[in-house]
């Protein structure tokens, strides 16, 4: 599993936008692709998607409901990214099971500290 780690949730910031309201921002995790899908590779426990519960090793199987298999990097990256506030909806399969589950992560506002 050496495939590139997609920094999805690290949205440029608040990048052409003049009013807090209007900041981007993300979930706080890390994912990656594999030959086998979309997964989470690094999650703060304290961060809004720890909190919410995504733990690395979880595949991602939608995000707002729709299928991330197929999708390009760069359209996760903007179903991931969004407003600051604002909620994303994600279906993971968590390793060893066969049931999705729901999870749903406010994001917040852009941590350069994940991109280590």
């Amino acid at each position: 599993m050496n495939a590139p780690t997609v920094v999805a949730l690290l949205a440029l910031g608040a990048i052409g936008c003049s009013t807090a309201a209007d900041e981007i921002g993300g979930v706080h995790a890390r994912f990656g692709w594999s030959t086998e899908g979309l997964f989470v590779r690094g999650v703060p426990e304290d961060g809004p998607a720890g909190l919410a519960g995504l733990e690395a090793g979880d595949q991602v199987v939608t995000i707002d409901g729709e299928n991330v298999e197929g999708l390009p990097e760069d359209a996760v990256v903007q179903k991931l990214r969004g407003r600051v506030g604002s909620l994303v909806s994600l279906e993971i399969r968590r390793r060893g099971e066969r049931a999705l589950r729901s999870v749903t992560v406010e994001r917040v506002a852009y941590d350069r500290t994940l991109a280590r």
